[in-house]
């Protein structure tokens, strides 16, 4: 199994890359997400995922973004390019792919393909960890959580667009926040993740409006394994509280910001929303 996924995924990654100089792009209707584009890349690419899984395991469903449905108790997730408009800007980083496998209700499998560096992260149940696969050489992945005032945040949206007590929490310790200071990254939230997963970065902070199960599966199964803890926010009191997120399996509103850190910190983001 492990092999047959890496391969697809890798399939895909080269298909994307494949069309990096010849692409076509189009308006894509979305009545969630304003400006929104699809590629030919996207089509391609989760063609080649729609065709592969099929064939390797005929009986999964699928659930791809780009309106692919295929019933089934046990499925797959798809989002053959995560970071759509960063690929179509022609970005140096933040497109990828991503997979994850669904068996009773538990992510058994998840995949992030980072189109940009060649990197695959991943886990399957032959993995007694995640392992991450870098100039071919593949190596478990290892987190330690080290101090947070030592670390960046990392908002995936303008530091505006969020509530003021997130806004006050990425900033410096020495200016009454949580963190060594923090960036602002677009583009795919599975390499953004990845960031978090290799320890470059010590929490990630989201707050679309709403969420997919193509982008959320797969990120939420290696979250789990690797030890992140999601601080759900609420915008309306701004009290903070960990919960265990539920896989979906369509697009829902979210009225909420989330934090993801591992959870040996995650006292520390408890405690300055309980005193702030």
């Amino acid at each position: 199994m492990k092999n047959t996924l890496i391969q697809i995924v890798r399939g895909a990654v080269d298909i994307i890359r494949n069309e990096a100089a010849i692409f076509t792009a189009n308006a894509k209707e979305n009545d969630r997400k304003k400006d929104d584009i699809v590629t030919s890349a996207d089509f391609n690419a989760q063609n080649h995922y729609e065709k592969q899984l099929g064939e390797n395991f005929p009986e999964y469903g699928i659930i791809g973004e780009e309106g692919l449905r295929k019933p089934g108790e046990n499925y797959f997730t798809v989002d053959p390019l995560d970071g759509t408009k960063a690929f179509a800007r022609l970005q140096a980083f933040g497109v990828s792919t991503l997979l994850a496998m669904v068996e009773k209700g538990e992510v058994v499998a998840a995949f992030v393909g980072d189109v940009n560096t060649n990197d695959v992260y991943g886990f399957t149940p032959e993995d007694e960890k995640p392992f991450r696969i870098r100039f071919g050489v593949e190596t478990p992945l290892k987190v330690i959580a080290k101090d947070l005032h030592n670390q960046y945040a990392v908002l995936h949206s303008g530091l505006h667009d969020h509530p003021e007590k997130i806004q006050r929490i990425v900033q410096a310790h020495a200016n009454g926040g949580c963190f060594k200071n923090f960036e602002v990254m677009g583009g795919s939230a599975g390499t953004l993740s990845a960031r978090l997963w290799t320890g470059e970065i010590g929490a990630i902070v989201f707050d679309a409006p709403y969420e997919t199960p193509w982008d959320a599966t797969p990120l939420l199964g290696m979250n789990k394994k690797l030890g992140f803890v999601h601080i759900v926010i609420d915008k309306e009191n701004g009290t903070a509280k960990i919960v265990e997120p539920e896989l979906i399996r369509e697009p829902r509103d979210k009225d909420y910001c989330e934090i993801i850190v591992h959870k040996d910190n995650a006292p520390v983001i408890l405690d300055w929303f309980l005193n702030n």
